[in-house]
């Protein structure tokens, strides 16, 4: 399906290439095609179908999981505006708006004395890339790719900050643990 449709997860979808597309619709058709198309049905078929099965079911994953990430869709469609300019992986777009918005986010992050304060930064971050979503949808539909190009570059570094203070807020914290030590040794005395 994926790989037999020139690698377009809207293909594989058969969606119209759009930056806004129903997340549940999405679903539905992937958890068809899954349900079609998994190895698990082709456990008494020969080698060849379990093989096809098995491509097919790993091409409706990628095809899936690229539709359902805003960033990976919004390179997808760059694509489409731009296909002698598409997105490319190692090249960094400089946006210095959002590159010092994002270093001022992280030394208040370095700076967090309890889980709270990097859960609310957490917070502040997905309001952020609920933005910066917002952003990509509006610069594909203007169909300029170098605002969508931007709009990429900024969710990006969004999101990796975003990863930081949510890995940050799950872990303890050094006076919490060192509380948590002095709890464990009155326990124990």
């Amino acid at each position: 399906m994926y790989e037999h449709e020139g690698d377009d997860p809207f293909v594989c979808f058969g969606l119209e290439p759009n930056f806004d597309i129903n997340i549940e619709d999405l679903d539905h058709v992937y958890f068809k095609a899954q349900k079609e198309h998994h190895p698990d049905r082709y456990v008494n078929k020969t080698k060849e179908q379990k093989k096809e099965a098995q491509k097919m079911s790993s091409s409706l994953n990628l095809a899936y999981g690229e539709l359902k990430d805003p960033i990976l869709r919004a390179k997808i469609l760059l694509k489409y505006l731009n296909p002698e300019n598409p997105w490319i992986e190692d090249e960094t777009y400089m946006d210095e708006e959002i590159l010092m918005q994002m270093m001022v986010v992280r030394e208040t992050l370095a700076c967090a004395a309890t889980p709270m304060e990097a859960e609310r930064i957490a917070s502040d971050m997905e309001s952020q890339m609920n933005i910066e979503t917002q952003n990509m949808s509006k610069a594909f539909l203007s169909k300029n790719p170098e605002n969508l190009r931007r709009a990429i570059t900024r969710a990006l570094y969004v999101r990796k900050v975003l990863n930081e203070a949510q890995r940050l807020a799950r872990k303890p914290f050094p006076q919490e643990a060192s509380h948590q030590d002095t709890q464990q040794q009155k326990i124990q005395t």
